[in-house]
């Protein structure tokens, strides 16, 4: 899986997968399997959870491969429905979707007719979920994927294959604060796994869980945060057209996952259990765990206080409006100056030139997105004139601002003159049909 696959090679994959796995399956089968998987994934609302990040992973052996093929085949707070392609079996489970109300009371059902009862049985267990209640999140995604994973290969694997896909894919549900590898193997056991096989199973699983937010422990920041900025549009659906979100769409969606990433703590992130991943590598994963989290605060701080002020004033110069329309197009073609373009150089700066932060602002995350520049060079202007805490204070006012405890004009009187003209000039010539309304923004308001 060192590449993305596409569909052909993603067929020859399964073909492969099924023989690795000891098993016959009809070519015309594993034909199916492969298209159903192929199109649930490349759903056209996902940007991260594709064909594409199932490439990242490395499994060790045929049942971890098939828990990462399978692992994120459900995605209803993304997908907003069940996969196309899994959607007649999904639907029969819990008519009521993949939301916070979800609930399975068409399982026991399916599985009677399947011939699989105590296989589903089995999941639910290593789930901690009762099938008479609704499937809370967090792990509702993962539940339904592996449920749909017994459906798909039950009829085909025996039980310990496909309990030991299962306990991977229930590894993968994220951010918990508790010993996954405890509470994993704890129910293995309860199923009547074998103790030294439950320990095979809870270290296959934690391998895969930890490869799944791999991303975390990168050691170069801007390839972090390109994966994080391929989220984005996920989690928003306005970002996915470049040139339609608002300023204000912006900002909720920065401000979304700067809440996340400020409140997130390596332990987490990473698990370990029983001696594995080896202590000094497991310290060395959180360690660079940490260091990207505090490198992604300081830069999603930055880039949140300069669409904020843009949407400030957007707001009081004639309302809110596409990002664009104050900054410029996305798109590298055409000759259009853009905002920055017409922006002073910097004279003196708050930061060292050699801030992590300034340098992810200035020369751009590792990967571009279709969405956002790479590079952002107006918050790279704003951050080096005005400094790590005076960043953080205009944040807390624009917190003030949101609630209407301040106007526009009283919360961008708390920006620095010699910072906020010199962008209110550059606005003005670069959105002439505001020039009129930005001339009530300056020093003496």
């Amino acid at each position: 899986m060192n590449c993305k696959p596409n569909l052909n090679s993603l067929i020859h994959q399964i073909i492969a997968l099924s023989k690795s796995l000891g098993v016959e399956i009809p070519l015309p089968v594993l034909e199916s399997t492969s298209l159903d998987l192929y199109y649930a994934m490349e759903n056209k609302r996902r940007n991260f959870h594709t064909l594409e990040h199932l490439a990242q992973f490395t499994p060790e052996d045929p049942i971890e491969e098939l828990a990462v093929l399978y692992h994120d085949v459900v995605y209803w707070n993304v997908d907003g429905c069940w996969p196309r392609t899994y959607e007649d079996f999904l639907q029969s489970v819990s008519p009521q979707g993949g939301g916070a109300e979800a609930g399975l009371p068409g399982l026991e059902k399916l599985a009677e007719e399947q011939g699989l009862t105590d296989l589903f049985h089995d999941v639910l267990i290593l789930f901690d979920r009762d099938p008479q209640k609704p499937v809370q999140a967090p792990g509702a995604n993962e539940l339904f994927s592996a449920l749909t994973l017994v459906h798909v290969w039950g009829q085909w694997l025996d039980r310990q294959s496909i309990l030991g896909a299962v306990a991977c894919i229930e590894a993968t549900i994220p951010f918990r604060k508790i010993s996954v590898g405890e509470q994993l193997f704890q129910r293995l056991l309860s199923v009547g796994i074998e103790q030294g096989e439950a320990r095979i199973m809870v270290r296959r699983a934690l391998h895969m869980a930890n490869q799944d937010v791999g991303d975390f422990q990168l050691d170069d920041p801007g390839l972090f945060l390109s994966g994080t900025w391929n989220l984005l549009p996920e989690l928003n659906p306005d970002l996915q057209i470049a040139e339609h979100y608002t300023c204000r769409t912006y900002c909720q969606a920065l401000g979304g996952i700067l809440g996340f990433l400020g409140s997130l703590q390596a332990e987490q992130i990473f698990h370990d259990w029983n001696g594995y991943p080896e202590k000094v590598v497991f310290e060395g994963m959180l360690d660079r765990a940490r260091n990207n989290l505090v490198i992604a605060k300081g830069y999603l701080e930055a880039k949140l206080v300069t669409a904020i002020i843009l949407e400030a004033i957007a707001l009081e110069s004639g309302g809110d409006g596409p990002l664009a329309l104050f900054m410029g197009s996305v798109s590298p073609c055409g000759t259009q100056t853009t905002l920055d373009e017409l922006l002073p150089p910097v004279q003196e700066f708050h930061i060292s030139e050699k801030d992590p932060v300034y340098h992810l602002l200035s020369q751009g995350r590792t990967r571009s997105t279709q969405f956002d520049l790479k590079n952002s060079p107006l918050a790279s202007w704003l951050y080096a004139r005005l400094g790590t805490e005076k960043c953080q204070t205009i944040l807390a006012n624009g917190q003030r601002w949101r609630k209407g405890e301040m106007d526009n004009l009283n919360f961008l009187a708390t920006i620095p003159p010699d910072v906020l003209m010199p962008l209110v000039v550059a606005i003005r010539d670069f959105v002439p049909t505001r020039a009129k309304e930005l001339e009530r923004i300056g020093p003496q308001n």
